[in-house]
């Protein structure tokens, strides 16, 4: 029988005050773009803390307060909020924004294009891929929208953006209270220097995919399928990683969520049909920024990357991983027909091993599960996948070991849980039946 210890909140409170103070130091290395090696140190120490709480939660019972985790989780990011942004993925969701609040359909052109030449300003040299139009999917432009209504800065957006994080917060820490876990794994995503970074920091856009995937699951833990379902398609309509759900929706046989889904999704996208449909007219292509973003764009790629060893074709290589997705997709919808949390962990963690681009903040889709389902491999993951800033100061050799650790070590640490899998026991059976 496992003894076990118990962990005194204000110890817990103490590891708090300490993340506190190696949060600020980030403020001495602003911009981070232009301190890269001072950035990673503090990011370094960051992680080493953080495997520390993980492997203490792990071992033993952690008492601790919502409200602890919650004022640390505000407190760390107000510490980044002030900071400029590593991604100048923000840029463009401030163009996106302006364009929509100029009555034109952010769709139809790209930041180039000679139409919009009237919205151009000091930000616009700052937008990433400015041939290329939006990729980004209607309740995500919206956003953008509300925030450019508001005052179209970085800042405004990032302010949206943490928002929607501390928002995910707050509802993973009450969904962790419904299946009667302790708060304190919470901190697993709340206090993640990852997700801090990303966005506080950086001001990405998920943390609204990742609020409504965690407000679905928490109304589906209650077996309120119908807000569930709503809350399900707004989370496609933020990012489209979460249309991986659609198996799982298809096993619960239900043709009214199955309807449901499809009219939201259906009725955020026809504001933006029309000019799109002209588009088409005319045969001009449509999506264009999408389409570059699916067939030609790679980053930090595991499986993909070593299907290019034997398969120098990238279509053939991204149909195969396609297939293998899809296939994994509905074999476990089936098995976890009533488990929605481990389907979409499971799902959303096959769909990064598959994914021929993985940028850092795409892991930050994992780290809520991981307060449920603590696999050492996705944690390793999501500690790591913030060195990939080493290309930013282009340490590409540097990298290339990087990357090659990193997958080392998250292949062999998933292949031990696999093998290990019929003895697991607790949150680690994410794996076995």
């Amino acid at each position: 029988m496992t003894v076990f210890w118990k962990f005194p909140k204000g110890l817990f409170f103490s590891f708090g005050i300490a993340l506190a103070v190696v949060y600020t130091c980030f403020l001495l290395v602003i911009p981070f773009n232009d301190h890269i090696p001072g950035f990673l140190a503090i990011y370094a120490v960051l992680i080493l803390l953080s495997v520390i709480m993980a492997a203490w939660l792990k071992k033993n019972e952690v008492p601790s307060s919502r409200w602890i985790i919650f004022a640390f989780a505000v407190l760390f990011r107000l510490t980044l909020l002030w900071t400029p942004p590593m991604s100048t993925d923000i840029y463009r969701y401030v163009w996106d924004g302006r364009v929509q609040q100029a009555g034109i359909n952010p769709y139809l052109h790209s930041p180039l294009a000679p139409e919009l030449k009237f919205l151009r300003d000091d930000l616009h040299s700052s937008i990433n891929h400015p041939g290329l139009s939006t990729i980004y999917p209607p309740l995500a432009q919206w956003t953008f929208r509300l925030g450019a209504a508001i005052a179209p800065t970085v800042f405004v957006q990032k302010i949206i953006f943490t928002l929607f994080d501390l928002a995910a917060v707050w509802v993973l820490l009450m969904l962790l209270e419904l299946k009667r876990i302790s708060p304190a794994w919470g901190a697993v995503y709340a206090w993640h220097p990852l997700v801090i970074v990303e966005f506080a920091g950086s001001g990405h856009l998920d943390s609204l995919m990742i609020f409504l995937m965690i407000v679905s699951l928490y109304l589906l833990e209650r077996k309120k399928m119908i807000p569930a379902t709503i809350a399900l398609a707004g989370a496609a309509l933020s990012k489209i990683a979460p249309l991986s759900m659609v198996p799982w929706l298809l096993m619960q046989k239900n043709k009214r969520l199955l309807a449901i889904y499809g009219l939201v999704i259906i009725a955020a996208c026809l504001p933006f049909a029309r000019g799109l449909l002209e588009m088409a007219s005319r045969g001009e292509p449509v999506f264009a920024g999408f389409s570059a973003f699916a067939k030609d764009w790679t980053f930090n790629s595991s499986l993909y990357a070593l299907l290019g060893l034997a398969i120098p074709s990238m279509t053939i290589r991204k149909s195969i991983l396609a297939l293998g997705l899809a296939s994994f997709s509905f074999y476990w919808a089936r098995r976890n027909r009533e488990d929605s949390m481990r389907y979409a962990f499971g799902c959303f963690y096959a769909l990064l091993l598959c994914s021929s681009i993985v940028e850092p903040w795409y892991i930050t889709w994992l780290i809520p599960f991981l307060s449920f389902y603590p696999l050492w491999s996705a944690l390793a993951w999501s500690w790591l996948a913030g060195f990939a800033y080493v290309v930013a100061d282009r340490h590409y050799v540097l990298w290339a070991w990087i990357w090659v650790a990193q997958y080392i070590l998250v292949y062999a640490l998933l292949a031990i849980e696999i093998i290990r899998a019929p003895k697991a026991k607790g949150p680690c059976n994410i794996i076995r039946s």
